[in-house]
Formats: structure tokens, sequence, C-alpha cells
């Protein structure tokens, strides 16, 4: 990324650096903790998962349209 865009100086390839790392490479990253899955991926699970236990607990109390 920094050679193909060719910053003036070492300062300003900082900003472009740490928006690639925070925005881009840390949120696509595999890591085995989380089973070998991005952040990204790993979140989504579990707010599905979560959506999903709250439509079961919402059925087994007999409500008809969880939110």
């Amino acid at each position: 990324m920094v050679s193909r865009m060719g910053f003036p100086t070492t300062q300003a390839t900082n900003p472009a650096i740490f928006e690639y790392l925070q925005i881009f490479y840390n949120t696509r990253r595999l890591r085995s903790a989380l089973g070998y899955r991005s952040p990204a991926d790993f979140e989504e699970d579990r707010m599905e998962q979560a959506r999903l236990r709250k439509f079961n607990v919402s059925a087994l109390a007999g409500e008809a349209h969880p939110i």
C-alpha cells in the first residue's frame, strides 16, 4: 500500500498506515482465539446467536412476535 501511494514524507504515511491497520487489517485478519475467524465475522455470529436466543426465549414465553 505505502509503496504504491507515493507519500512525500514519512510523517505523511503514518495516518494512512494507521487507517489501514485499524479499519481494514485488524477487522479482517483471522484470529486463532476466535476460532480462525475475523473479528467482524465473530461479532456477526455472536449477534445472530443472541438474536436466536432471544427469539427462542420469547417463543417459550408465548410471545407472538419477539423484538
